[in-house]
């Protein structure tokens, strides 16, 4: 047995090398100990012991969290569009489907929620997780007849309303239609939040349970602890793309550009990249679009226009500064 007051800031070190050294990725270790401060925080806070281990420790610091949120091309997203409908055909049939659609650590899930944050104009997971009948009701009718499914909330970050809208041929496309029918019966559109989840701390723990879980399905992981190495849905992705055209041309409707054995590696999903580059490739293809505007992505991601200047220019990086410096030809 070991007492809470016998654990020192060593100790918390040297349980961080541990877990490095046994092979769990960087936010793994983060998460762990991050979990671990929160338990010494409430000891503090009920007076069990004096001070936490963590109080000099700052994990942060020590730990450089791996975020990749490098943004994804239009195309390459329309490529990963085409494995995900193949992917799907692969399980079976509808019920099959479902149950994969509605289990928090399945492949199907990652994907599904990494498509509809792009499609929601880049909605963080967390935002999506507390979308209900209250936010996603609204329907709207432009002139030419076609119903727009109009979404309002309001983004946790940063408090800042944020309307969305979903052409019919998304939300009636499978992505979107098994939750909306699940919302129908259980308020949320993601299985992630449940009804009896009413508690600040219990909704915490869903959410983080939910990102870990898709992140580790996104990007996969190597061998821990004896287990076999798991292979992430980029990797599998740029191994169905690289099979395809090893005898077939791609030819994509958008701009039609075709993806061959030459100019295939190109079009890969960087292995690392985590879920957050659907927000960033959302703004990224957005703010490449012809007219597109600052002012317009700003309103599409819910953040403030004075600040979306600084958010443009981490999104194109060294690529853009070329791209500039050639129109000079």
């Amino acid at each position: 047995k070991i007492f809470l007051t016998e654990i020192t800031k060593t100790d918390v070190e040297s349980f961080g090398r541990w877990l490095t050294n046994k092979g769990y990725k960087t936010n793994t270790v983060i998460t762990t100990l991050r979990n671990l401060s929160a338990l010494f925080s409430y000891a503090v806070e009920i007076g069990a012991i004096q001070e936490s281990p963590f109080a000099n420790f700052k994990i942060g610091t020590k730990y450089r969290q791996e975020s990749h949120k490098q943004p994804i091309s239009i195309e390459s997203i329309d490529l990963f569009k085409q494995y995900w409908l193949y992917y799907m055909t692969t399980l079976g049939g509808d019920k099959r489907i479902y149950k994969e659609a509605m289990t928090i650590s399945s492949k199907l899930f990652a994907m599904n929620v990494f498509l509809m944050s792009y499609e929601l104009q880049g909605l963080a997971l967390v935002d999506m997780a507390k979308l209900t009948t209250r936010e996603v009701k609204n329907f709207e009718y432009s002139h030419d007849g076609k119903g727009y499914l109009i979404i309002s909330t309001h983004r946790s970050k940063t408090g800042k309303e944020v309307t969305i809208v979903l052409t019919p041929d998304l939300f009636n496309y499978p992505l979107f239609k098994f939750y909306i029918d699940y919302m129908m019966e259980n308020d949320y559109l993601l299985p992630i939040f449940r009804k009896k989840d009413d508690t600040e701390n219990k909704q915490i723990n869903r959410i983080r349970y939910a990102t870990e879980w898709v992140n580790r399905k996104l990007h996969g992981h190597g061998s821990i602890e004896g287990r076999k190495a798991y292979v992430g849905i980029w990797s599998e992705f740029n191994q169905w793309l690289t099979d395809i055209v090893d005898k077939n041309v791609i030819t994509l409707k958008r701009n039609n550009i075709e993806v061959n054995k030459k100019n295939v590696k190109s079009f890969f999903i960087a292995e690392k990249t985590t879920f957050y580059a659907a927000r960033h490739s959302f703004a990224s293809n957005f703010i490449n679009s012809e007219g597109a505007t600052a002012g317009e992505l700003a309103t599409l991601l819910g953040r403030n226009v004075s600040g979306i200047d600084r958010y443009i220019a981490e999104l194109g990086g060294i690529k853009k500064i070329i791209d500039a410096r050639n129109k000079m030809k």
